[in-house]
């Protein structure tokens, strides 16, 4: 007869508990810049396109059954309007700085490092689009926020598998290994490219 281990039933049991978590990103504030909003996705993508042979970094999100073209992030409204600045001058006319909510998002069945990372995601976020968008308008890293953007490192190694998660993991992890690139090299493309995945990120988060 075949009995069932009662040592490693429970095991299971307990591994599966761990695994069975709910957690959520809390809802966060960020600042962008708006570059149009249209009734088609096509429509965005026209001026996408003419934007990004200009270097401009741009993605569509769909909101309402509206597209919304934006162009940058920031972790402020002053910061936005720098921004937004440095854009007109590059003779980009249409642009405006404003605050956007992302609504809390709620995840269920993760595990206990999911969770950690979960509640680390708007401290990251707020913190690459602090760095990368003073980085743009001043072409400059400071000291300080080379700094803070050490904090950050830890919990962008956390190790995830839900596919959601995992999404929105990899476009915060670009944008930091880009704002690293920026910092050896001081090539600006690299702070267009971080801006390209913190701008990803809200795609994919208002997406899921």
């Amino acid at each position: 007869v075949v009995t069932d281990n009662p040592a490693s039933s429970t095991e299971t049991k307990t591994a599966e508990a761990k695994n069975t978590k709910a957690a959520s990103i809390s809802q966060l504030t960020t600042y962008v810049i708006q570059g149009g909003v249209f009734s088609s996705d096509s429509g965005a993508k026209e001026t996408s396109d003419n934007l990004s042979s200009k270097n401009v970094p741009s993605e569509t999100v769909e909101m309402d059954g509206k597209y919304y073209l934006f162009l940058g992030v920031a972790d402020s409204i002053e910061g936005a309007k720098a921004l937004g600045a440095q854009y007109k001058e590059n003779g980009i006319e249409d642009v405006f700085a404003k605050p956007l909510l992302l609504e809390e998002k709620k995840f269920s069945n993760i595990t206990e490092k999911e969770k950690t990372f979960l509640k680390a995601v708007p401290t990251i976020y707020q913190t690459l689009s602090l760095t990368t968008s003073n980085a743009v308008v001043t072409k400059d890293l400071s000291e300080e926020a080379s700094k803070v953007l050490t904090e950050i490192e830890s919990p962008l190694k956390t190790s995830v598998k839900n596919e959601k998660i995992k999404d929105l993991k990899a476009e915060l992890v670009s944008a930091n290994e880009k704002v690293k690139a920026f910092q050896e090299s001081k090539d600006e493309k690299n702070l267009s490219d971080a801006q390209e995945h913190l701008l990803n990120f809200l795609s994919v988060y208002f997406s899921k």
